[in-house]
């Protein structure tokens, strides 16, 4: 499958007013998001927003910084960085479980 087909089938769970959470960094994709959450009228934040920096990794760990707050992460991988800033993201905006991660 496409992954403009995978989001909009994802999207398919968003409600009206419920604050969405994505890490989508295509513009296309983006766009469709941005439409469908204008669409529904909801607050809609991403997490290459979030100022987010590695400040070293090693075999097992890496060392982040997400909006100037640090934390050890027991994953390496590049990708784990954007699963975190989701994280911190829910905890800034106050853990609600309404929200919504795509």
């Amino acid at each position: 499958d496409s992954l403009d087909k995978i989001l909009t089938e994802k999207m398919g769970v968003i409600r009206p007013g419920i604050p969405v959470i994505s890490s989508v960094s295509q513009p296309e994709l983006k766009k469709l998001l941005i439409d469908k959450c204008g669409e529904m009228k909801c607050p809609l934040y991403f997490t290459q927003d979030a100022t987010k920096k590695t400040i070293s990794t090693s075999i097992t760990s890496q060392m982040v910084e997400i909006e100037g707050h640090s934390f050890t992460l027991n994953n390496p991988s590049p990708g784990t960085i954007e699963n975190a800033a989701n994280a911190f993201l829910l905890i800034k905006l106050g853990v609600n479980i309404h929200f919504l991660l795509l």
